[in-house]
């Protein structure tokens, strides 16, 4: 249960999962990082179905909680929720999902245990872990993408021509971001200002140039932006720094 919560995002970048002792119980609770409950069940439904699944299929023990919460769901499929986790009932509309365990489960040896494997297959998820983004790293990523086109109209871009150089659909874009709780639009609004701010304070390039490489139409459009962000006209700003 410990490696399918340290290794959760490794399927989906976005899956948190924390397993813990609470109270003599073995809790394994889970979440979409950026998202409200509500707004995902079937991921909250498929990540804790999954990893019972699986310790089931590995004891070969008919494993079941002590207590179940999840989010919101329908009537119709609350009777197929409560036949597979088995157990109490589940309470639902709840904030967060979790299962809850009594605590001898820990002790149930699986019976395709290899001490070698394991420490081979643990080796790789370790390495993947630190090599993939997750989480806000993500975010950052979807932001350099812009940025890698720093001398050109960098920002003057569609979400579709990000998307193209990310190998994603521009819908998966939007999903992804949106899972962060935010959007295209504000993802480049964001990099024009951090790239506007270090551009002005450098001192190296005319204000026009800075204007024309964030995709503004004349400088004084980039002026009027820059005011909003920082309370300052660039050159005023400039000045300061």
């Amino acid at each position: 249960m410990a490696r399918v919560a340290r290794y959760a995002s490794l399927f989906y970048a976005h899956l948190v999962l924390t397993c813990e002792d609470r109270g003599g119980e073995l809790v394994l609770a889970h979440r979409v990082r950026g998202a409200r409950a509500h707004g995902l069940r079937h991921a909250n439904e498929y990540a804790l179905a999954s990893a019972l699944h699986h310790a089931r299929r590995l004891t070969q023990r008919p494993i079941s909680r002590r207590r179940a919460c999840g989010s919101r769901t329908s009537a119709g499929r609350r009777r197929g929720l409560r036949r597979f986790f088995g157990g109490a009932p589940i309470a639902f509309d709840r904030p967060d999902s979790g299962l809850a365990f009594a605590p001898e489960i820990v002790a149930l040896p699986t019976h395709t245990e290899d001490a070698r494997l394991l420490a081979t297959a643990e080796a790789m998820a370790e390495r993947a872990l630190r090599e993939s983004p997750t989480g806000r790293r993500f975010h950052r990523d979807r932001r350099a993408a812009p940025r890698a086109r720093d001398g050109r109209r960098a920002l003057d871009v569609q979400a579709a021509t990000i998307a193209r150089q990310m190998r994603l659909s521009p819908r998966t874009l939007q999903r992804r971001l949106a899972a962060e709780g935010t959007g295209f639009k504000e993802l480049l609004e964001t990099t024009r200002r951090d790239l506007a701010r270090g551009w002005v304070r450098d001192g190296s390039l005319p204000l026009t140039e800075i204007a024309y490489r964030l995709g503004y139409s004349d400088a004084a459009a980039f002026s009027r932006a820059f005011k909003r962000w920082t309370g300052r006209s660039p050159g005023a700003f400039r000045d300061a720094t």
